[in-house]
């Protein structure tokens, strides 16, 4: 029996009609299940990264319960969190060797995009990620795990390329332009860090990977209704999600398109942001503000940097469809990285006139 059958017999004690690979992520492997009289997602948590599998189960059931007590009645109206499925024994997981195996609700009228639809499609992005910032601004950091700690400190990828880049093998020159970069750039690393440790950015709870294809979009209103694939829900400091929802939505060729197309797009972050901003209003400080261009930089860098040093080592974290993947990727956002940097007064002006 295929391991992705025996997962779903576990949580579910009904015929199975299909198995179908869903969604694009990087990470783990997901699987929308439908049976007779249901659906769900089936995911296998990939256990070389999410080492601890009982850390980032413990961070979604805290965010969860949260909302619940926090929206009261509104829950499930105007938010959505995918209900975990316990298997047939009451457990969170499946054990099957090496694999852990959970299961969750499926969540029905309702879609994720891949890629940026329209202005109103950024704007509800945006949303979304305010609504998540907000519901959880009053959560005690102390209720979750650090799940994944190198997760979002960009000087700790800075250290991890350096170690690659010092061990690989291949031509440099075939990549030096990408090196320089980097090396140009050193200083942006620690940025955020240095604000945290000043106390001058407070750490929160951040989702970790705000792009496009983890929030659902209502089917009725196009409504953003719920954030999935909170693995990566932790604490840290907002302005990495802040600054990776608008590099994740504002090019409009995605992590995977031409670089000579690659652009950030100043209308969508206006959608974006505009559709960020009033849903944290009432805690963003002034200093939070200012870091909001440092931050979209930032994270533009830290994804260009974990894509190369992952193509240097041989392609070990990112699923990748051919051997220069992550280098292609890589260079889209070393690409975006300028069409940013080559737009900061206007940048700058639209967070002015957001504030």
């Amino acid at each position: 029996m295929m391991p992705e059958f025996r997962a779903t017999n576990q949580f579910i004690n009904e015929n199975i009609k299909s198995i179908e690979i869903y969604g694009t992520g990087n990470i783990n492997d997901t699987y929308l299940v439908e049976s007779e009289t249901k659906k769900l997602i089936l995911q296998k948590l990939n256990t070389s990264i999410f080492t601890n599998p009982k850390y980032v189960s413990n961070n979604i059931k805290a965010y969860s319960e949260h909302l619940k007590t926090k929206l009261n009645g509104e829950y499930k109206k105007e938010w959505l969190v995918p209900e975990p499925i316990l298997t047939n024994t009451g457990q969170e997981y499946f054990v099957d060797g090496d694999n852990y195996w959970r299961a969750f609700e499926f969540i029905d009228n309702a879609r994720t995009y891949e890629d940026i639809q329209s202005l109103k499609h950024a704007s509800e992005v945006g949303a979304a990620l305010g609504k998540f910032h907000n519901y959880l601004s009053d959560l005690p950091i102390e209720n979750l795990y650090d799940s994944l700690p190198i997760f979002h400190i960009a000087p700790k990828y800075l250290a991890a390329y350096d170690r690659a880049l010092a061990d690989y093998k291949g031509d440099k020159a075939e990549i030096a332009e990408y090196i320089k970069i980097i090396e140009d750039h050193r200083e942006l690393f620690s940025i955020l860090e240095d604000a945290k440790h000043l106390g001058k950015l407070k750490i929160r709870v951040i989702h970790g990977d705000p792009k496009p294809s983890n929030v659902m979009i209502s089917d009725d209103n196009f409504k953003a209704i719920a954030f999935v694939d909170l693995d990566t829900l932790k604490p840290g400091l907002i302005h990495y999600d802040i600054g990776d929802c608008m590099r994740s939505n504002c090019n409009p060729v995605g992590e995977n398109g031409k670089p000579e197309e690659v652009v950030f797009d100043l209308e969508l972050m206006r959608g974006v942001l505009g559709g960020y901003l009033p849903q944290v209003k009432s805690f963003l400080s002034d200093i939070d503000y200012d870091y909001i261009y440092d931050s979209i930089c930032l994270i533009t860098l830290e994804m260009a940097v974990r894509f190369f040093e992952d193509y240097l080592n041989g392609n070990s974290y990112f699923k990748v469809k051919h051997p220069r993947h992550n280098l292609d990727r890589a260079i889209v956002q070393f690409e975006l990285l300028k069409s940013i940097e080559a737009q900061e007064k206007e940048i700058k002006e639209i967070i002015s006139s957001l504030r």
